[in-house]
């Protein structure tokens, strides 16, 4: 089955826009697997970078990159379109490109495949004003941890394969029943209310255990230890996961225990809370894992460019307030 994309002969002839799709000659896409494992990839991210697909799917990148401008022109797959205010780090013509699914593409990919999704904000995926770089965030660093996994023993389970098996309604936001009391300053404080993790996975080992993980991602914003009320205050969700933890509200989700993983753009925001959490658990807490992933690096030449990819945040040890720090695998322990 081929799929044409719609001709547009009136378009004026002028440089194209890296973010726009070149309509004005029709395009023909045939449905062979090099084409639907892209269209997959970009599905099940919801957004990912064009150096994360190379990570995932195992062929050359010329030939990957070819697939995508296919994509691309055919209108299957789009680019966020680069907002003005984001020009001082958005940076320069040479950072990998940022791609979603179509609505068309969506369609396309689902005549011939049922795929689950690995990142799920439950927003509109073309509106790069509703928390684009937060979401691009999310993304990330569960492409970093899948692209990990893909290179050991392990499976990686997508929150799509785990909300199936809880049998849960599709599209509905995961959110966990959670009541904290604590006290701040001498006074006495309370909340009661639902976490819904930004992310939701699980990690299955060679010897056939799991390890679930709810991803908290935290890009900006200062850590106000004090605070107990508002969406981002990291008091509220730390005491909150206990809580879950210590009354099973994960229940329809089969498992024994799950941990946290906090993973912060700025060092400050880290420290902030890595402080925060000695504070609350002065004996720790193996609940919580804490990492610092830079949403930017600097080249030689002055450039905030994107990240690279690293697949290592798999191994890599995540601090753990009062234990030693441990990674989500060790190789190292699989060959002992």
């Amino acid at each position: 089955m081929l799929y044409t994309s719609c001709m547009d002969t009136e378009a004026p002839k002028q440089r194209k826009k890296r973010y726009s799709n070149n309509l004005r000659n029709p395009v023909k896409v045939a449905a062979r697997a090099t084409t639907l494992d892209v269209l997959q990839v970009i599905y099940e991210q919801e957004y990912i970078r064009s150096t994360q697909i190379d990570m995932l799917i195992p062929r050359s990148r010329d030939g990957i990159r070819r697939t995508l401008q296919l994509l691309h022109r055919a209108g299957l797959v789009c680019k966020p379109e680069d907002k003005p205010e984001d020009l001082d780090v958005q940076v320069n013509n040479y950072a990998p490109d940022v791609y979603f699914i179509s609505d068309a593409g969506e369609r396309f990919l689902f005549d011939y495949r049922e795929p689950d999704l690995y990142v799920n904000t439950y927003r509109p995926r073309g509106n790069v004003n509703i928390e684009y770089k937060h979401k691009l965030g999310i993304a990330e660093t569960i492409a970093n941890i899948r692209a990990g996994a893909l290179q050991s023993p392990c499976r990686f389970i997508s929150q799509g394969e785990l909300e199936r098996e809880a049998k849960r309604e599709e599209n509905q936001p995961i959110k966990f029943p959670a009541t904290v009391a604590c006290e701040i300053d001498g006074r006495a404080r309370s909340w009661t209310g639902e976490l819904s993790p930004d992310g939701f996975f699980a990690i299955e080992y060679p010897d056939g255990a799991r390890s679930h993980i709810a991803l908290e991602y935290q890009r900006k914003g200062k850590i106000d230890p004090k605070k107990l009320l508002g969406v981002s205050s990291m008091r509220k969700k730390m005491l909150g996961y206990v809580h879950i933890q210590e009354n099973r509200a994960y229940a329809p989700f089969s498992m024994r225990y799950m941990r946290v993983l906090f993973v912060f753009s700025k060092v400050s925001a880290f420290n902030e809370s890595v402080n925060l959490a000695q504070e609350l658990f002065p004996e720790g807490n193996p609940m919580f894992l804490f990492v610092h992933q830079p949403e930017y690096r600097q080249t030689e030449h002055g450039y905030l460019n994107a990240p690279h990819p690293n697949p290592a945040l798999f191994t890599t040890p995540l601090y753990r307030t009062g234990l030693p720090a441990v990674p989500l695998y060790n190789p190292e322990k699989d060959l002992s």
